[in-house]
Parts: C-alpha cells; structure tokens; sequence
C-alpha cells in the first residue's frame, strides 16, 4: 500500500517523477484539506460521468461503470464520437467485450 503525500510507505514508487502534473494538484487539494481531497475528486469524476455524459448521451441504452460507460454494441462509435467531443481532455477508447 502507498499514500501519495501522506505518512506510509512509498518505497520504489516515484510517483511525483512519473506524474507531475497529477502529483502537484493531489499535493495542493491536500494541503487545503486532506479529509476532503479524495469526497473533492469524487464529486468531480461523478460531475463529468453522472451529471454530464450519462445524462446527455445521444444513445438508446448507456451505463456507467467506475470510469466506463456500456453502450450497445452498435451505437459505440457514436457514443465515443460524442465523448471525445463533450470531452477532449478525457482520452476516450472502446473495447468489445
């Protein structure tokens, strides 16, 4: 187990090295609050995932999980078109499972 910028052990994982720009926000929400940096991004990835792409998808069928969204097999290219669209920051691939 690891805690970035907390008290544990992070032994052979350089994580600030290897994401930078992740690091450095972790590092400030966890200055303003670390009990709340973890409820923060939650909230946020519910935000883009709930709010936005589940509620506003032109699909017939879309369910979300974790970070993934279940569309019909035929309406996937439509879906990521869309996605990647609503969302250019978010990198947006498909798989047929």
């Amino acid at each position: 187990m690891s805690w970035v910028y907390g008290r544990g052990f992070t032994k052979g994982y350089p994580f600030h090295k290897i994401f930078p720009a992740a690091s450095l926000y972790v590092k400030n929400l966890k200055r303003l609050g670390y009990k709340d940096a973890s409820s923060y991004l939650q909230r946020q990835e519910a935000k883009i995932w709930i709010d936005d792409i589940l509620e506003n998808i032109p699909v017939d069928f879309a369910l979300p999980i974790h970070d993934s969204i279940i569309v019909k097999n035929e309406e996937a290219i439509k879906a990521l078109e869309w996605c990647r669209a609503r969302h250019p920051e978010i990198i947006f691939t498909t798989t047929n499972l």
